[in-house]
């Protein structure tokens, strides 16, 4: 997809500058999260747990941080691959919230590695799993609406083609019956030109429909995902943060703030902004 002359750049019209981003990121990546996944994962089917709290947690802490870097090298506002979009609407809900969902972002893979790192690797490792599962629906979503776009595209081109074919045979038919005595003199059709249709002509109304469609079946796939680690995020609770009193039936008892509270705000947070 991202090589040169490659899927997007010749069909989906991506520009290259975001073509170039994702190919100097994405070797990198892909070399490190190969061979931390290949421990992590081995680690997982041994009958010696030592191994989960030795190499699988430092493969997953190497992974996450991984993955953290490449987010701030990629995503990042006005060097990243959403610079064009931002640039192009600054008044758009990607520009004004780049100071939430960027840093969100890159904390959101270096936190599970503190989840890890704190001792929690196996909610760790089930979330980094679930999230590594969403990141590739996503992936999927995303060329599935482009490859949906061209596929419109390639139909407005045939219709116009054929369009423009009728046109050219109405012409010769009326110049034909205008100059049926001059028969033997040499008539000049009009010159045909292949129509050129933009990717960017495709309606809107289309593009409205082809994203809900593929929005419903991402969020699909991930309730999909996420339903089968929900009693995973239950020890969340067991990580305490700070304390803070309340009044219950007149006395007064300590609560605690978990770490799954403070997660809980966030994606509220998110979804409302």
């Amino acid at each position: 997809v991202c090589y040169k002359k490659g899927l997007g750049e010749t069909h989906f019209k991506w520009k290259k500058t975001t073509l170039k981003i994702l190919r100097n990121n994405l070797f990198w990546l892909l070399m490190i999260v190969s061979i931390t996944s290949f421990f992590t994962t081995m680690v997982q089917y041994q009958s010696n747990t030592n191994y989960h709290d030795s190499l699988g947690r430092l493969g997953f802490i190497i992974g996450m941080a991984a993955f953290a870097v490449f987010i701030k090298r990629v995503i990042q506002p006005k060097l990243g691959i959403f610079a064009n979009i931002i640039s192009a609407t600054p008044n758009g809900w990607l520009s004004r919230l780049a100071w939430l969902w960027y840093p969100a972002s890159i904390l959101l893979p270096i936190s599970l590695a503190g989840i890890a790192a704190f001792g929690y690797y196996y909610v760790a490792y089930q979330l980094g799993l679930k999230l590594i599962q969403t990141l590739w629906i996503m992936f999927g979503a995303a060329i599935a609406y482009y490859i949906g776009i061209r596929w419109f595209y390639i139909k407005e081109r045939r219709l116009a083609l054929a369009q423009a074919l009728e046109r050219r045979k109405a012409a010769a038919a009326a110049k034909s019956a205008t100059q049926k005595e001059a028969v033997h003199t040499e008539t000049a059709l009009p010159q045909f030109e292949e129509p050129q249709v933009d990717i960017s002509s495709v309606k809107e109304q289309t593009r409205n429909l082809l994203r809900f469609f593929i929005g419903f079946l991402v969020v699909f796939g991930m309730w999909m995902i996420w339903t089968t680690i929900l009693p995973a995020l239950n020890a969340l609770h067991n990580i305490k943060l700070w304390p803070y009193s309340t009044v219950v039936s007149g006395e007064t008892i300590q609560q605690w703030i978990t770490l799954f509270h403070l997660m809980l705000c966030l994606v509220v947070g998110i979804i409302t902004a």
